[in-house]
């Protein structure tokens, strides 16, 4: 009886729910603070449509070029869902990422999709957020960063050697996974003095790199239903790792980390009777020692900052140098100007010199800055929400609202970058850091909510120089391409821009053709002097 009870109902629930629809759509398009806004209808009456190029058609990730589209028919600034604003002006991000102390909350939508509400990157609000990154700083003082060389210098040397094996058996480098091994590598060796072994277990690397892949193939449906993530607390691991093993790795890597963060609060004091100096530069301790309140150090807070740091920072690193190499080996004469800058700074080939070192190199900056600008890491768009109202031109955008625009909209701008499809740090010349392109250059984004890809990445720290505040300490870039083109003879193995170098799918990072095996290389030499 009751299921005929609840069959009876069905339709009523029907009708119930498509009432509820209808008027919903009426409101967003007619009385909904946004409505006056441009842009397609669709959009403005439903998420779905960003669903669908997102998630359903071709590949995944298809709404970059739709939202390209949107702009080309309605102007710079458009509704792109119910919600949100999206601007395509490249002097309009002063605005919208300004400095602290401008207040900006993140979408709760963005903050979401990596799962980690705990971590720097997960936070909401502006507040909050500001103290957990205040606390994280002293990581990536330029101190630590000092500290930090040694350390990424034997993982180096580690890399080099990989290097010179393949060399010798004649075979093929696949550089984001032999890179993300190191990068990772260096990361937990700095975080915690302990290396995860990914460079010396090839294995781990390539199931490593085969996670990393899933998660971004993932992420625009995580866009969509931010909340799925979470749903995996309540299955039991073996059962994710059986269903899906790859989501099941990066998982298990995540709990992983929360475990060591408890086991470091749970240590007794003779396990860890002194503090010394090099510890208090590690990660947790640095969280353990700052004003945050005791709420703020909790194994789950501090194991989601170093998931975060681990996470995303190895893998963006890697990408930056996987087609940063690809861009030097298909320009001859930028090859050239490097080895030669190079080997007369550095004459003896075998030293690895230090970022300060190195930072007064034209050639090597301007390369590296080139390829942040046409790789662009970050493909998706930022959203914050500010708390008061917002003028762009004659709109004012109500206060509240999710507003968001894109990197790739400047650095692909052909008014402020000549061919910008071309690899040229000629650009950047005759000094980089103090280029009037350096005005529109930010990989990472700006202000205080910028990618933890910059601060917590490429660079271990963003050493403050010159009163002007410039950042410009890519220190694990700087080092790692010197090193690898002071050394090594190096050229492409069936690597194709179109299909393994150039954006395809927005993934929050900008990925290419599912398939692709990137960036490949073969060691066809070591550098005779």
């Amino acid at each position: 009886m009751w299921f005929i009870a609840i069959l009876q109902i069905v339709p009523h629930l029907a009708v119930l729910f498509c009432f509820n629809f209808i008027c919903l759509v009426i409101y967003r398009l007619y009385f909904h603070p946004l409505a006056s806004f441009p842009g397609p209808k669709l959009a403005a009456a439903t998420q779905w449509y960003e669903f669908y190029y997102d998630v359903l058609k071709g590949d995944g990730g298809q709404f970059v070029w739709e939202l390209g589209r949107i702009h080309e028919v309605y102007g710079p600034i458009v509704r792109i869902n119910p919600n949100e604003i999206h601007v395509k002006d490249s002097d309009w991000h002063e605005v919208l990422y300004a400095k602290n102390p401008t207040h900006r909350d993140k979408w709760p939508p963005a903050a979401q999709m990596a799962g980690l509400p705990l971590g720097s990157f997960g936070t909401v609000d502006h507040n909050l957020h500001r103290k957990r990154r205040q606390a994280n700083s002293p990581f990536f003082s330029t101190k630590s960063v000092a500290a930090s060389e040694t350390t990424l210098k034997t993982q180096l040397e580690i890399l080099s050697a990989k290097f010179s094996d393949r060399l010798k058996n004649n075979e093929v480098v696949v550089m984001r996974n032999t890179v993300l091994a190191y990068t990772t590598d260096a990361l937990g060796s700095i975080c915690f003095d302990e290396a995860f072994g990914f460079q010396k277990n090839e294995k781990d690397a390539e199931e490593w790199a085969s996670t990393m892949e899933a998660v971004a193939a993932l992420t625009p449906l995580l866009k969509q239903f931010p909340s799925l993530i979470g749903f995996a607390d309540y299955i039991p691991l073996p059962v994710i790792q059986m269903l899906n093993p790859t989501f099941g790795r990066l998982l298990k890597f995540q709990k992983d980390m929360l475990k060591r963060a408890a086991d470091f609060l749970t240590a007794t004091p003779q396990e860890k009777p002194e503090v010394s100096k090099e510890d208090r530069q590690k990660l947790f301790q640095i969280i353990i020692d700052s004003n945050l309140p005791p709420e703020e150090k909790t194994a789950s807070r501090i194991g989601s900052e170093a998931f975060t740091i681990l996470g995303a920072g190895g893998d963006t690193v890697a990408r930056a140098i996987a087609t940063t190499t690809f861009h030097i080996l298909s320009n001859p004469h930028v090859l050239r100007s490097l080895k030669q800058e190079l080997k007369e700074a550095i004459p003896i080939k075998s030293e690895i010199l230090d970022y300060r070192s190195l930072k007064d190199l034209v050639w090597l900056t301007s390369i590296i800055k080139e390829g942040l600008r046409i790789a662009s890491p970050v493909s998706s768009r930022l959203p914050l929400v500010p708390p008061t109202p917002l003028r762009y031109k004659r709109w004012t955008i109500p206060a509240k609202t999710p507003i968001s625009l894109s990197i790739r909209d400047t650095h692909y701008n052909p008014e402020i970058f000549t061919s910008p499809s071309s690899f040229m740090p000629e650009r950047w010349q005759p000094d980089p850091t103090t280029s009037p392109l350096e005005k529109y250059f930010y990989p990472f984004n700006k202000g205080p909510r910028k990618c933890p890809g910059m601060d917590l990445c490429l660079s271990f720290s963003m050493a403050t120089v010159s009163n002007k505040d410039r950042r410009i300490a890519y220190t694990e870039l700087y080092l790692t391409l010197a090193m690898l083109f002071r050394r090594f003879e190096l050229e492409l193995f069936d690597t194709i821009r179109e299909r393994d170098i150039d954006l395809r799918r927005d993934c929050f990072l900008a990925e290419a053709m599912p398939g692709s095996q990137g960036v490949r290389v073969k060691v066809v030499g070591e550098v005779k002097n």
